[in-house]
């Protein structure tokens, strides 16, 4: 009609088409300033306008304060409305004043427009759902496509991935991305390369080539061949802690496993601290954790198991234990409670112990710019060492 020329300059009308396009007034705890807002447009510039501010609606920007418990205002791209309680009362700006209020309509008349406005309202919000719902799936649809061209165009690297190794490389890339990796798939079939230490060979990353070479010289240096049962490197994995570990960029490098286990378990630490004195859970010297690893071959049995049982069991049977005993009893119900939750892992400790590998190895690896996990704060891998 003839307010659209006279009031709705294309400025305006965009203002309009941003307000109606917020996909924040589709939210069920928005549902009323909703209503309020189109049923403002509709009763002062008609159904069709609204029909035409749907079609053309945009992503406006919205700022809200609030100024009490009683009043809110919230000021959205230059229409402003004050809010008392459940009543809303429209304050209009300069461009808006010859319009009607809605206080002088019928509740018969506020009735039908409210429907009218619910009818289009829920057409707008239908068709904001279904546009969402194809931008994601046409984001999905477009990553899928760069996984299969990233994946098929390195298929020397493909083998490493657990099984299913595409599913494997497409739950790892965001990993590696937050790393700065944007195509893991072209990064590693670039830098993994095969790399050998004292005649044993691994996938690895080939900043690695370079410091092993230099420890095996160390090593072959001073007559030193050391025994090495096993010997990795690039795994693409995550840790335990669900990050993405350095073997899945080949940075890290694991020597003799067995025997040289990663204690991080707090009842394993515990059933170590009890036996050999020594806390795993801190930071320990080599010498120290070794004579530790010793000691618990040579102690942990069932014998000495059954010798904690009983010890628990004496202090349990005294009639008024003192405030000393009863924190001992903890300790000890503590330790058995340890003990039976890691049994099958301490037994392993106990036949092969848990620092075996040879001290030179550890000191050439060290010197040569490796990172040891026997060093660690809080937990020790004894096998692992990483650039």
């Amino acid at each position: 009609d003839g307010r659209l020329g006279r009031d709705s300059g294309q400025s305006t009308f965009e203002r309009h088409a941003a307000l109606i396009g917020d996909r924040r007034l589709s939210l069920p705890a928005n549902a009323s300033v909703r209503t309020q807002i189109v049923r403002r447009l509709q009763h002062d510039y008609g159904n069709q306008y609204v029909q035409r501010l749907v079609k053309h609606a945009m992503q406006p920007r919205v700022k809200a304060t609030r100024r009490d418990n009683q009043t809110s205002v919230a000021s959205i791209n230059g229409l402003v409305f004050r809010q008392f309680g459940a009543e809303t009362l429209p304050i209009i700006p300069n461009e808006l004043k010859s319009s009607v209020d809605v206080r002088s309509l019928s509740n018969e008349e506020l009735h039908d427009r409210h429907e009218l406005i619910k009818q289009t309202l829920s057409q707008f919000n239908e068709s904001t759902e279904e546009t969402v719902l194809l931008e994601e799936q046409e984001r999905r649809a477009g990553v899928e496509v760069e996984i299969r061209s990233e994946w098929d165009a390195h298929p020397s690297i493909q083998s490493h991935f657990r099984q299913p190794e595409l599913e494997s490389y497409r739950q790892l890339r965001p990993l590696y991305q937050a790393r700065g990796i944007q195509n893991p798939a072209e990064y590693l079939d670039n830098n993994i390369v095969q790399v050998t230490f004292f005649g044993n060979s691994t996938p690895a990353h080939t900043d690695m080539s370079a410091p092993l070479q230099a420890a095996e010289n160390a090593l072959s240096g001073q007559g030193i061949n050391p025994v090495i049962h096993n010997y990795w490197a690039f795994v693409p994995r995550l840790t335990a802690s669900g990050n993405l570990s350095n073997h899945a960029e080949g940075r890290a490098v694991d020597i003799n496993r067995q025997g040289n286990p990663h204690i991080r378990n707090q009842h394993e630490i515990r059933v170590i601290r009890a036996v050999t004195g020594v806390d795993l859970g801190m930071q320990q010297g080599a010498n120290v954790m070794r004579q530790a690893s010793q000691t618990f071959q040579s102690t942990f049995s069932q014998q000495w198991v059954d010798q904690q049982t009983q010890q628990l069991q004496q202090l349990q049977a005294q009639a008024n234990p003192s405030q000393a005993v009863q924190q001992q009893i903890e300790q000890l119900e503590q330790l058995i409670d340890s003990i039976s939750r890691r049994r099958q892992a301490l037994n392993g400790y106990a036949q092969r112990g848990f620092f075996n590998i040879q001290q030179s190895l550890v000191d050439a690896l060290v010197n040569a710019g490796f990172s040891w996990g026997g060093q660690w704060q809080h937990s020790k891998d004894f096998m692992h060492f990483e650039l």
